[in-house]
């Protein structure tokens, strides 16, 4: 006997609508104290920590290991650029929230 399953609409969460006085974009040029912190991976626990110039990888079993990162200026400058050009802060509202797969994938972006 074979038996599937499949996460239905009613796992999901509403996603609030984003309107004109919620909606904000980032400044042209890269603000001087620009940083972030990204988590992402399974169960978020990889992370790309610019304030602290560390990187954390998910080594699964193994634990994890993290280790220093500095990045260069150029390199700051391209990601602020693709981060502006995605629209960054107004791409939750395209996020799902299903998470009928344990463990599942997860992003956490914070940034100054």
């Amino acid at each position: 006997m074979l038996l599937l399953t499949a996460c239905g609409a009613n796992n999901e969460e509403e996603i609030p609508e984003v309107t004109s006085e919620t909606i904000t974009t980032l400044p042209e040029e890269i603000p001087e104290d620009f940083d972030f912190s990204l988590w992402y991976g399974i169960t978020g626990a990889n992370e790309i920590n610019t304030y602290e110039g560390t990187y954390t990888k998910d080594l699964a079993e193994g634990g994890d290991v993290t280790t220093e990162l500095a990045l260069t200026n150029e390199e700051m400058n391209v990601i602020y650029e693709q981060m502006r050009s995605v629209d960054i802060l107004n791409t939750p509202r395209y996020v799902s929230t299903t998470t009928c797969v344990h463990p599942y994938d997860e992003n956490h972006l914070t940034m100054r």
